[in-house]
C-alpha cells in the first residue's frame, strides 16, 4: 500500500474560486444609528445679541423659535420703510438702443412693444418693457456737447 507524501497529489480536483467565493458566510452588520446632535455650541454663533438670547438647554429649533428678531433688532430696522427699492432697473449700452426704438414706434403702449417682435429681440415682457423703457428715459439722455 503506498502513501503519497506531497498534499497536493492527496485531493481529487480543485475547488473553483466561484465555490469558494459563495460558501462563504459574509454577515452584514446592521449600521448605529446616528444620533442626532441636539445641542449646539454657542460658541459658534457670531452675532452678539443672538449669543445672550441662546439658552443651552433648549435645542437649536426651540431657540430661534423663541427668539423675536424684530425686538432683537429693534434699534438697527429704519424708521420707516423705503418707497424706491434699493436697486433700480438699469439699462445697459446694448438695450438703450432697442428700448429707444420701441419708445420712439409704441410710446407708452407696453404690450405693443411687448409683442413687436422684430423690435424686441431680447423678448421682454410688457412690465418688463415698462420699467426699461421707464430706465432708458431717465439715464440716457444725449449729452450736451459745446
Amino acid at each position: 500500500f503506498f502513501l503519497p507524501t506531497c498534499p497536493c497529489l492527496h485531493s481529487a480536483m480543485a475547488r473553483s474560486l466561484r465555490k469558494r467565493r459563495n460558501a462563504k458566510v459574509v454577515s452584514v452588520k446592521p449600521k448605529e444609528k446616528k444620533i442626532q446632535k441636539k445641542h449646539f455650541n454657542v460658541r459658534q454663533i457670531q452675532d452678539p445679541e443672538l449669543r445672550k438670547r441662546f439658552d443651552i438647554k433648549k435645542t437649536l429649533q426651540e431657540n430661534l423659535e423663541a427668539t423675536d428678531l424684530k425686538e432683537m433688532y429693534y434699534d438697527r430696522l429704519p424708521k420707516k420703510i423705503p418707497k424706491k427699492g434699493a436697486h433700480p432697473v438699469k439699462v445697459n449700452e446694448d438695450e438703450a438702443p432697442i428700448c429707444k426704438k420701441l419708445i420712439a414706434k409704441h410710446g407708452d403702449d407696453y404690450q405693443k412693444m411687448h409683442w413687436d417682435i422684430k423690435l424686441n429681440v431680447q423678448q421682454w415682457t410688457a412690465k418688463q418693457c415698462e420699467k426699461k423703457a421707464g430706465c432708458a428715459l431717465v439715464w440716457h439722455q444725449p449729452l450736451p456737447f459745446p
